[in-house]
Parts: C-alpha cells; structure tokens; sequence
C-alpha cells in the first residue's frame, strides 16, 4: 500500500467527507424553507381587522409542533388539528390599545394555493389613541428560518405603517390619529354610499 496509496487515500477521503457536508447543508436549506408571514391590520371605526397570510411550511413548522419533521400542511391536518391552529394564529401578534391587551376573534381560516394558510381575525377598536403591535410568533422560531415578517397597518386608502419585522425588532408602536367631527360624518356617509349603490335591496328596487 505505501506511504503514497496512503496519502491518495486520505485525500479521496476527505473530498467523500466535503461532498458529504455539501449535500447536508443543501437539503437542510432546501428544508427550511423561508419563513413568511404576511399581515394586513386595517383599521375601522368600530373594529380592527387582521388579514393574515402563512406559507405552508411556515404554518406547520409555527402551529403544528406535533407532527414529524418536514411535514405539510394539507385539508385533513387542518381539519385534525384545527383547536390548535386556531390557538396559534391567535398568538402570533399581540395588540394592546394602550395598556389594554385586545382579544382576537377569529372569522375565517382557509387553505389557499400551495395549501398557504389565510385567517381574518377581528381585534375591538382601539379607543386609548395609542396601538402597539407586537410579532409574538417570531420570538419561538428555529435559527434556520429567515426570521422575519412583513406588515402593514392602514386606515381607509392610508397607510399608516409598513414594517418588516424581525427577531430584533419585533414591537411596532402607533400614535392613531384623531377622530373629529368631520372624519367621522365622512366615514358613515362613506358608508351610506356604498349600502346604497351594492346593497341587494337598493339593487332589486332599482330592477
């Protein structure tokens, strides 16, 4: 065998070990796929709406901490697992009006494209005049994750905030603006418009 069959074999060796940890790290990249999480927090007068959007393998690795590693989301999971997804979604952002934390109600869950997931969520109106929103569920992900969140924050056609949250930087404060007389005739005579031009009844008397 010989000092050089020894060095040729220490040196195929070490390239089956490089190859090896190339292929590892690979499909642990490919794996975790990127984390997202989208969300849309509109602002009403008398409600505060939350459209969230996850990525399935953001949805499963989040909410769904009982299955196996690599697992998906699909209909039959969520319809298996729905108290506890249910669970999640409510603790993935936290908004306080003030000191005073606001309970979610949650109107809709559905499996989209992709099995992504989407919930609205419906949160009381933020009377104090100061909302603080904080990404909750970015305090419990796996260092592998790209860790951060989009959202964005409106009220009517403005909008008031967009932030990508992170690890780091995970609270958004917001100073709402005023009520007045004005904003609010203008918000309910909005309002009357639109039932008069799409409401069902209006339409039929017209036919």
């Amino acid at each position: 065998f010989g000092e050089r069959g020894f060095l040729l074999f220490k040196r195929l060796h070490m390239r089956s070990i490089i190859t090896f940890l190339i292929f590892f790290l690979s499909s642990l990249s490919f794996a975790h796929a990127p984390f997202q999480v989208n969300g849309t927090l509109s602002l009403k007068n008398e409600k505060i709406i939350l459209d969230l959007l996850l990525t399935n393998d953001t949805a499963s690795k989040l909410c769904l901490l009982h299955l196996p590693y690599g697992s998906a989301l699909n209909p039959e999971e969520l319809k298996k697992s729905n108290n506890e997804i249910l669970a999640c979604i409510t603790k993935a952002y936290r908004l306080k009006d003030g000191a005073n934390e606001l309970t979610p109600e949650i109107t809709q869950v559905v499996l989209i494209d992709d099995n992504d997931l989407t919930a609205v969520l419906e949160y009381p109106a933020a009377k104090q005049g100061n909302l603080s929103i904080e990404a909750t569920h970015l305090t419990s992900i796996e260092g592998m994750f790209i860790n951060s969140s989009s959202f964005v924050v409106n009220k009517g056609s403005e909008v008031l905030a967009n932030k990508l949250f992170s690890q780091t930087d995970f609270l958004l404060d917001l100073s709402l603006p005023k009520e007045t007389p004005l904003t609010s005739f203008m918000a309910f005579f909005h309002l009357g418009v639109e039932h008069i031009f799409i409401g069902f009844d209006h339409l039929l008397f017209l036919a």
